[in-house]
């Protein structure tokens, strides 16, 4: 019985360390991964802050009548004049137009639009993505502002949307 072994007490420490070494580790990965959560919830927060407080869309209206309309030239376009109520710039506005054979038209109009400022936008609205027609008058159309716009995404503020259903030849 001349066998060698670690003893008790050199274990012992050494199980204590590689203890200590595995919690170490996983509590980094913990945090990591909490911060990157944290990151992502504040950065909805904030979005949905903006959006709710410091952006307020408006159709201008002039002598109670809202400045929204279609084929002002005869042509099949889409025109209104849209207030920024609120204290944030957006980037344009997103235009969801629906027709009486439900049809629906998506158009952004990139024009960047100051807070307690106002634009008119002009959409041209014949065709459709699939190449088919769209049918005058519009049912309902629906201005979503754009927060931030990208080639690979769009971040619309659907808090501020103005829905619109009875329009009117220009």
């Amino acid at each position: 019985m001349l066998k060698k072994a670690v003893s008790p007490l050199i274990a012992t420490v050494l199980l204590v360390a590689m203890t200590i070494s595995v919690g170490i580790m996983v509590m980094r990965f913990q945090e990591g991964t909490t911060l990157e959560f944290k990151e992502r919830a504040t950065r909805q927060i904030d979005k949905n802050l903006k959006c709710s407080l410091d952006i307020s869309l408006k159709i201008v209206d002039v002598s109670n009548e809202e400045l929204i309309c279609y084929n002002r030239t005869g042509s099949s376009n889409l025109e209104v004049v849209v207030e920024n109520q609120g204290s944030v710039d957006i980037e344009g506005v997103r235009i969801f137009l629906l027709d009486f054979n439900n049809n629906i038209k998506t158009a952004d109009a990139l024009t960047v639009l100051g807070g307690h400022n106002r634009t008119k936008y002009n959409i041209s609205i014949a065709t459709l993505d699939d190449g088919s027609n769209f049918t005058f008058p519009p049912t309902k159309v629906i201005i979503s502002p754009i927060l931030d716009y990208s080639a690979d995404s769009v971040n619309i503020c659907s808090d501020s949307e103005l829905e619109v259903e009875d329009l009117d030849q220009c």
